[in-house]
């Protein structure tokens, strides 16, 4: 609430500034009665004009935040106690009688017919099938392979070399060794005397000196030397020629051969076997039956049933009423203030436009023409 009102009063402070007449702000860049025009009251650009400053009081308005007290409707919560009824449930238990079946087991004396097996072994003849072996005489051609050595003759390549001298260059390096100059830093330790003021003594001290000693070591350069020398170059020129190798040669060689081959023929023969069977003997049996029979019975059991009761209950009720409360409001409220300005006031001279020259001069900015001919300029 308080910073729209601020907002108000500021639009409200910005809207007065703008609203103000324009006598008591000034204008300069126009000539007043006379219309906006290059020189005022259409005077030449040979007319003279002087201008002077008029102090003048306005009344301005600016904005002021001011405190105040209002009353605001607040919803302020009562509470009131009540008495309404409130329903519970209660459980009650009691016995109620009730009906159940029971199965009860009676023996009973039957007679069944109850059929029982014996095995029985008997022989009983039967024809199986023996393979006997039987060796024939069988007269079959068998070819062997026998291997011969026997010389070819064959033709190959052999290389044959041929050495021819040739003049090459060659290039072979010597080793100088050559004086390298070299500036090398030296450090040593130079014993220096130090009077001590506290002891009254002279002490010597070691302090390290580096210098720079020149020094010579021997580098090591390869020099290249070129020079002619012959050697024997290796050619190898193709020549054919004739030769003998040795081949196996395989020579096959068949034969008729007499061998015993023996073959399994299949012979019926006759046997006994036993064989087992299952004899039924059929006799009356006596034995007990168990049987369950329902029978009813009577018994008691618990019921438990809901009851309802009511209870009056005492409760607390929140309801809400309007209330006016005093609150602090800041408030924005413009106030009328006087302060002083300065107005420019123009004065012409004779030149014929505004007025005869030696005329009286102007009066300020805002005040009535004092006659016909003379007035102010801006205004």
């Amino acid at each position: 609430m308080v910073k729209r009102l601020m907002v108000v009063a500021l639009v409200m402070g910005v809207t007065a500034a703008f609203t103000l007449p324009a006598q008591a702000l000034g204008r300069r860049g126009g000539c007043g009665a006379c219309g906006d025009c290059a020189s005022p009251c259409g005077m030449t650009a040979g007319c003279g004009v002087s201008v002077s400053y008029v102090d003048r009081q306005i009344t301005c308005y600016r904005p002021v935040m001011k405190e105040s007290v209002v009353n605001v409707t607040v919803q302020q919560p009562v509470y009131t106690k009540q008495t309404v009824p409130q329903t519970t449930y209660e459980c009650h238990t009691s016995m109620v009688p009730y009906t159940y079946t029971v199965l009860e087991q009676h023996v009973e004396k039957v007679t069944k017919p109850v059929t029982t097996y014996t095995c029985q072994t008997t022989m009983v003849p039967y024809t199986y099938t023996v393979l006997e072996q039987h060796v024939e005489k069988v007269t079959k051609p068998v070819t062997t392979y026998k291997c011969e050595v026997v010389q070819v003759p064959y033709t190959f390549t052999v290389m044959v070399p041929h050495v021819t001298p040739t003049q090459r260059m060659v290039t072979t390096y010597r080793t100088e060794m050559q004086p390298v100059t070299v500036q090398v830093p030296v450090t040593r330790v130079v014993r220096v005397p130090v009077y001590n003021p506290c002891t009254c003594c002279c002490q010597v001290c070691c302090y390290p000196v580096t210098e720079v000693v020149t020094c010579t070591r021997m580098v090591c350069r390869s020099i290249p030397v070129q020079q002619m020398v012959t050697v024997n170059v290796c050619t190898y020129t193709p020549e054919q020629r004739q030769g003998v190798r040795c081949e196996n040669k395989v020579t096959p060689i068949t034969t008729m051969v007499t061998c015993d081959v023996v073959r399994c023929v299949p012979v019926p023969r006759q046997g006994m076997r036993p064989v087992t069977t299952s004899v039924p003997h059929t006799t009356n049996v006596t034995c007990d039956v168990v049987r369950c029979v329902p029978v009813p019975k009577q018994g008691m059991r618990p019921v438990t049933t809901t009851v309802p009761v009511t209870k009056p209950v005492e409760i607390t009720v929140c309801s809400y009423q309007p209330k006016l409360v005093p609150q602090r409001v800041m408030t924005c409220t413009m106030e009328a203030y006087t302060t002083t300005v300065k107005i420019p006031v123009y004065n012409c001279g004779g030149c014929g436009g505004c007025g005869p020259a030696g005329s009286p001069p102007s009066a300020p900015m805002g005040a009535p023409p004092s006659g016909p001919k003379s007035g102010p300029i801006g205004g």
